[in-house]
């Protein structure tokens, strides 16, 4: 579609002007809920036949969760504003169908059928659907930082992986799995498949977050996520051996409202990978899979030192091929990096988890 500069002014006027209302009521709720909550503690204290003595009993029943958890909680906050923030920019509402279109242009199959219907649908209704996605991943965010009762936490959880597991399929396509040349540089297993994964860990108990096998099956997790990427992007099939495989890469629908240094880095990085595909390529997989041996083998010694490695890369190529979340389309802009790093900094967080606190040193 093509839009004059006066049609695009009104689109988005109407949008944020939209957006803001929609917002704003969401924001005199939360504070609605907020407001009453604290209301309510302070009257039943002061109603009480004994109300300091009832305070002091309060506090010493609350039950402080373990920091593993805490971080979860407001990790997964942080990422639903991060990606709501991101879900505001213009090019997320003026986006043209083909740049929708064109992860499946070469890729199209019945997996894909459902991602092709749904981008026409967005372009459709690209409004309301952007304000809609916007409002949810915020109220999302809203809940966990607001809600302290575990029931609450655990319908939120169940309610955002249900919502991204639809969005896996209908606007990731599976995860860009079926796509000419699927890479976890452009987004597989899906960003809303990670999500689910990590907001499944909301329904663990607390006591969980305790123990070593927790940290133990993090680590592991890790792992597989950098086995897969290193696989993944080795194997003939998915064609990043060959000019081909870089050079779908190299179409992000946001790289022109991106910081200009992104867009810098992200073109001379596949004007790099596109000049010496098989180079690129073994150093890309060599990382990942140097990263998962790391994660399968390392314990207590030489943690650190694979953390910040781990976390160094994942900076990198959220900055390059994500462009700091500006590259992303639909819905989860921020993409698969942030995600991970959380699940990273859940490992760290728990890896003196079953150990008596005098092993409790740093590496």
């Amino acid at each position: 579609m093509n839009l004059t500069a006066a049609s695009t002014h009104a689109i988005l006027h109407t949008y944020y002007l939209d957006l803001i209302q929609i917002l704003v009521v969401l924001l005199f709720l939360v504070a609605f809920k907020l407001g009453l909550v604290w209301g309510m503690a302070k009257v039943s204290v002061v109603l009480s036949e004994e109300g300091e003595k009832a305070a002091k009993a309060s506090v010493k029943k609350r039950i402080r969760p373990p920091v593993g958890f805490r971080a979860l909680r407001y990790g997964m906050a942080g990422l639903l504003l991060l990606n709501g923030l991101l879900q505001i920019r213009p090019t997320m509402v003026l986006v043209h169908q083909h740049a929708l279109d064109l992860p499946l242009h070469n890729g199209a199959s019945a997996f894909t059928a459902l991602n092709l219907a749904f981008a026409h649908f967005w372009a459709a209704h690209a409004l309301w659907l952007n304000i809609w996605m916007v409002v949810i991943q915020l109220a999302f965010a809203a809940m966990l930082l607001t809600f302290n009762q575990r029931s609450i936490l655990r319908a939120t959880a169940g309610t955002l992986i249900v919502f991204s597991l639809f969005l896996w399929v209908v606007a990731e396509g599976f995860g860009h799995f079926a796509t000419f040349a699927p890479s976890f540089l452009y987004g597989a297993p899906g960003t809303a498949l990670l999500m689910s994964v990590v907001a499944s860990l909301l329904f663990l108990r607390l006591s969980a977050w305790k123990t070593k096998r927790l940290h133990r099956g993090l680590q592991v997790g890790l792992g597989v996520y950098w086995l897969l990427f290193g696989l993944l992007q080795w194997l003939p099939e998915t064609k990043h051996w060959s000019v081909s495989g870089f050079q779908y890469l190299d179409h992000p629908i946001g790289l022109s409202e991106s910081p200009s240094w992104f867009a810098l880095a992200h073109q001379h990085l596949i004007a790099s990978a596109v000049l010496h595909p098989v180079l690129m390529n073994l150093v890309f997989g060599m990382i990942a899979w140097m990263l998962a041996a790391g994660a399968f083998f390392i314990r207590r010694r030489g943690f650190t030192p694979w953390f910040v490695a781990s976390t160094i890369w994942l900076l990198f190529l959220w900055l390059t091929f994500d462009g700091a979340g500006m590259f992303g389309a639909y819905v989860y802009p921020a993409r698969t990096a942030p995600i991970v790093f959380v699940a990273l900094l859940l490992t760290r967080l728990t890896r003196h988890n079953g150990l008596p606190p005098r092993e409790r040193v740093e590496d």
